[in-house]
């Protein structure tokens, strides 16, 4: 490898592993809880809106890096954690149809790695960021009453005219066992405060 190319790589291999950190940090509270609790179900809620196509401050875009970060995440999940995966934009680029752009790729269910990151590597960015709207969706995707938590990422906030803060006050008013970490990716100030809400209203952690 050339030295040029080494210099550049470098800054993208950190980023990566930084959002990696982040990501398994969260999935492995998560995958106690599984083992503690052998209902309990994790759900990863990833945007896949047209910002994720912007370049990473270390290099590519920030979907690749999204992507390569997931992909070392669930390696080092237990086997025994049940694990699903919900999108939410990357097939429409208008609004009507991008904010309710939300789809449940990979069902929760016993950690099927080679499908999940299948799920990662079809990801295109493209159209709106219905953060409200698929934490609505992602609530009513799990298959036990036990443990249920959602581990969203975003690199940015709300574009649809939702209130995904709202939405998590409703879901954690609601009696379900349900809490919401959430993962802030080059977020600004705005997007930062809103998924911090997002996880202090179910008692999760924002990162």
């Amino acid at each position: 490898m050339s030295t040029v190319h080494r210099a550049t790589a470098a800054p993208r291999i950190v980023a990566t592993t930084l959002l990696g950190g982040l990501i398994t940090g969260l999935l492995g509270m998560a995958s106690v809880a599984a083992e503690e609790t052998p209902d309990a179900q994790l759900e990863i809620v990833l945007d896949s809106s047209g910002s994720m196509g912007a370049a990473d401050p270390g290099g590519g875009t920030k979907i690749e890096a999204a992507r390569a970060a997931l992909n070392g995440a669930v390696d080092v999940l237990p086997d025994e954690a049940a694990v699903g995966v919900r999108v939410y934009g990357g097939r429409y680029d208008d609004e009507a149809r991008g904010c309710t752009d939300t789809r449940l790729v990979t069902p929760l269910g016993p950690l099927d790695r080679t499908a999940s990151k299948a799920a990662f590597a079809g990801l295109r960015p493209l159209g709106y960021t219905p953060i409200a709207f698929s934490l609505e969706q992602a609530a009513t995707d799990f298959t036990t009453q036990g443990p249920r938590t959602i581990v969203l990422v975003s690199d940015g906030e709300e574009t649809c005219g939702g209130n995904p803060c709202e939405v998590a006050r409703t879901l954690a008013q609601a009696g379900v066992d349900l809490r919401v970490d959430t993962v802030g990716y080059a977020a600004d100030p705005a997007t930062r405060q809103q998924l911090q809400c997002i996880a202090e209203a179910t008692g999760g952690q924002y990162s």
